[in-house]
């Protein structure tokens, strides 16, 4: 079939947008978000320099960041962000990445150093996903428990569950006391309860270089800061 010079043209840039994920059908979503949507995002070192100068432009109704990882590793960038956001009074929560190489009780007591001196205004969460090399499940779970009875004892709150309905399903529901859940669901609405829901890493915003998570709170913004 015969095309003219233009019709090429249009249909090359068509397939280059389409593979860059920048297509109309892509960004759709990721265009505007209801003025009665409460969301927020989440972020770590790994977002780099971010300008917060333009946060007002598209200002999320909070903010989670990454304070730790297992019992040794603090996010380098964890305090510099959360100075930048209480600049903005945007509300901020910090979690942990959750490891299987090391105890439970000695995860919640390095989060709890980092994070002691921080005012956050909203819960602290422990992150927990599926990994190849995992815990046998009984002692998953014990690990689990060490790490949200610490963090209990010492603010008097068990700390929110972030990661997928399948892994709350799974190792946390029944004996957890964990109060509020975060659930990562890009597919689709999380089939579990949830107050939070990680619904795409593929938002776009003017702070940032790149794609990065977007979160929406299933409740009212006055209820947002209840939380904690």
């Amino acid at each position: 079939m015969k095309h003219s010079t233009i019709t090429i043209i249009a249909i090359a840039t068509t397939i280059f947008l389409s593979m860059c994920g920048q297509g109309e059908e892509n960004s759709s979503t990721e265009a505007s978000v209801p003025e009665e949507t409460v969301w927020g995002i989440d972020i770590s070192h790994h977002q780099g320099i971010i300008k917060w100068d333009r946060m007002n432009s598209r200002r999320p109704d909070f903010i989670f960041m990454k304070a730790t990882e297992g019992s040794t590793f603090t996010d380098p960038r964890f305090k510099e962000y959360r100075a930048e956001a209480k600049k903005l009074g945007i509300p901020v929560g910090a979690y942990h990445f959750f490891s299987y190489r090391s105890s439970g009780e000695s995860q919640a007591n390095h989060f709890l150093k980092t994070v002691k001196d921080q005012e956050l205004e909203l819960p602290l969460v422990i992150d927990l996903e599926f990994s190849r090399k995992m815990l046998p499940a009984y002692k998953l779970r014990q690990e689990i428990r060490n790490f949200v009875n610490v963090v209990k004892k010492s603010t008097g709150k068990a700390p929110m569950f972030y990661g997928e309905c399948g892994y709350y399903e799974r190792y946390v529901k029944g004996w957890s006391v964990v109060p509020y859940l975060w659930i990562s669901s890009m597919e689709g609405p999380p089939i579990c309860d949830h107050n939070f829901w990680q619904k795409t890493e593929r938002f776009s915003h003017p702070s940032f270089v790149g794609r990065i998570d977007y979160n929406e709170f299933n409740g009212l913004r006055e209820e947002l800061l209840t939380l904690n």
